[in-house]
């Protein structure tokens, strides 16, 4: 099992898609930062008290992961379903095409081969989607003060019935961290939808798209639960 699980974390994690999908996100995330934050960057010494204007740019309302009105954030989390399957959601399908699982399964139990798959897709894909994040959130937090989050203030995409929303007013850092947290578990899941699309379809680009798909269904439906309430 072990012997298996570090072959399949050593391909998923030194694969080009891999690599290609750090530098798809990262490049969006930057990009982001030098567009939108940058020219907002006010001296780590600003206060909500000495600050000018009506609130000061912060770390918790400038990042990629707090905006929601640019371009650059909305395209990052849009893609999210497809960045999350390209490092290795479709390893099974080629390694199925070309044989290199026939000859895997007669070295171990087919068991292990598809649990190790199923790691390895999962912490690829939500390294290949938090890596961007986390570049962009150390930029952030480089370039504006850590101020804390008032919730009078109308800069932040928070209100009560909001998810965390208790914790993001008192513990921001923690909020951030459960963001990123929640980000890597959503982008796994999704990439292993493109893994269990492998075992019945034959279209590689079908397999990639699988959780696209499957991420436009889902919130086709919330937005209209909650447009219908």
């Amino acid at each position: 099992m072990w012997a298996i699980l570090k072959i399949e974390l050593s391909r998923a994690f030194r694969s080009k898609n891999f690599i290609i999908t750090i530098l798809l996100g990262s490049a969006i995330t930057v990009f982001h930062f030098f567009l939108h934050e940058l020219p907002m960057a006010v001296s780590k010494e600003t206060t909500a008290l000495n600050f000018s204007g009506l609130y000061p740019p912060t770390v918790f309302n400038e990042w990629i992961g707090g905006q929601g009105l640019f371009l650059t954030a909305t395209l990052y989390f849009f893609l999210l379903p497809l960045m999350a399957a390209i490092p290795y959601g479709d390893s099974y399908y080629l390694e199925e095409k070309v044989g290199y699982s026939k000859n895997i399964f007669i070295r171990t139990n087919k068991k292990y081969y598809f649990i190790s798959k199923y790691i390895a897709t999962f912490l690829s894909a939500g390294s290949a989607v938090l890596i961007p994040l986390l570049i962009n959130l150390m930029a952030t937090m480089a370039s504006f003060p850590s101020v804390m989050p008032d919730i009078n203030a109308p800069v932040f995409m928070m209100n009560s019935s909001s998810m965390w929303s208790s914790m993001f007013y008192t513990f921001p850092y923690g909020y951030v961290f459960c963001y990123l947290l929640l980000d890597f578990i959503f982008a796994g899941l999704l990439a292993t939808i493109s893994l269990v699309a492998s075992l019945w379809m034959h279209h590689h680009l079908g397999i990639l798209l699988a959780p696209f798909l499957f991420y436009l269904i889902v919130s086709y439906f919330y937005f209209s639960f909650i447009a219908a309430r």
